[in-house]
């Protein structure tokens, strides 16, 4: 600084643009800082990307189903080979002989003999395996899409609830008749539903 006439004339020399802190742009910390905020960019997204998939695989572990998916251009396998002695019928009433009524069937009746081998109809997982009434030991498997098959009237299940199970792996066995179908003999009670409701199996069963 120079002092002129009682006059104070202030002389400067350029210098380095100063950043907060003092540090100078030659520094390389506007490149440094960059860098650093790229790549803490470049491991968010890592991160996001590595708890994206640990989530669809903590999902499919809590819920095996969202392994499967079923759909109304697939097919299934027929549970047992024999004649229909009772259509699915939801539109009409049918007979059911044994209890000597009318009424709408939300199921096939599939026939075949006591002791009969029982295959699944399509993969997915055993939903529950129980007694009922009317179909006796009963098991649920729900095959992905929302569809679900029922198989009734066995016995001799080797399957348990949470099972994984493929198209043809065995079941169980054919059981005798429950009370409520004497009259129309040994036979797999077959269902499938979709979102809750019924749905003609006959529809996607495969041709034998």
């Amino acid at each position: 600084n120079e002092t002129e006439n009682g006059n104070v004339a202030m002389r400067t020399e350029d210098g380095p643009e100063q950043l907060p802190g003092g540090a100078g742009k030659e520094d390389g910390q506007y490149e440094g800082a960059e860098a650093a905020n790229a790549g803490a960019t470049t491991q968010k997204q890592e991160e996001t990307s590595t708890e994206a998939i640990a989530d669809v695989a903590a999902k499919a572990k809590v819920d095996p189903v969202s392994n499967y998916s079923f759909g109304e251009n697939d097919t299934l396998t027929w549970p047992v080979k024999g004649d229909v002695a009772m259509k699915y019928s939801m539109d009409t009433t049918v007979l059911y002989k044994t209890l000597g009524c009318y009424k709408t069937s939300p199921a096939m009746l599939i026939s075949s003999d006591v002791g009969t081998n029982v295959g699944v109809a399509a993969s997915g997982v055993v939903k529950s395996v129980l007694d009922n009434d009317e179909t006796g030991t009963t098991i649920v498997v729900a095959i992905g899409g929302g569809y679900e098959t029922t198989y009734g009237m066995l016995n001799d299940v080797v399957v348990k609830e949470g099972d994984t199970v493929v198209a043809g792996q065995l079941l169980g066995k054919v059981a005798e008749p429950s009370a409520y179908y004497t009259i129309e003999g040994s036979s797999v009670y077959f269902k499938l539903t979709k979102d809750g409701n019924p749905v003609d199996p006959a529809l996607f069963l495969k041709e034998e």
